[in-house]
C-alpha cells in the first residue's frame, strides 16, 4: 500500500474546513463520494467525531459548509431526510491530520483521532 499522506498545516489552503477542531477537512470529489443506501443512509460519522483519513458528513460542525452539497444523498439536516439519487444533498469531507495553525490538534501535540502526526 502507498505510504500515508504527510500531515498538513491546519491553515493550509487545501483545507476546506476543520482547523477549529484541530484537523484539516477536505471536500471530496464526486468520484470519491460514498455509495448511499436505498434510504439515503451513508453510514458516515459527523466530521467532529470521524477518525483520521475517514470520510465524514459535514453539518456545520468544525466550520464545515452545510451547503457544499458535493455528493448525492440524504439531506440529514432536513427531516424526514429527503433523499434523491439526482440531487446533491450531502457534504462529504476527508479528515486529514494537521499540525500548527492554532487548531486543537496543534495544542494536543498534533494527534488526531487515532493518527499520531
Amino acid at each position: 500500500p502507498p505510504p500515508p499522506l504527510p500531515p498538513l498545516r491546519c491553515d493550509d489552503a487545501s483545507c476546506d474546513a476543520g482547523p477549529s477542531c484541530g484537523y484539516c477537512l477536505q471536500l471530496v470529489a464526486e468520484k470519491e463520494c460514498p455509495r448511499f443506501g436505498p434510504g439515503g443512509a451513508s453510514g458516515l460519522r459527523s466530521c467532529d467525531v470521524a477518525a483520521a483519513f475517514e470520510l465524514c458528513e459535514g453539518g456545520g460542525e468544525c466550520d464545515t459548509d452545510d451547503g457544499a452539497d458535493n455528493c448525492r444523498g440524504a439531506d440529514t439536516t432536513d427531516p424526514p431526510h429527503n433523499f434523491s439519487w439526482r440531487d446533491r444533498h450531502s457534504d462529504v469531507y476527508r479528515v486529514r491530520p494537521c499540525v500548527g495553525g492554532g487548531g486543537a490538534g496543534a495544542a494536543l501535540g498534533g494527534s488526531v483521532r487515532g493518527a499520531a502526526v
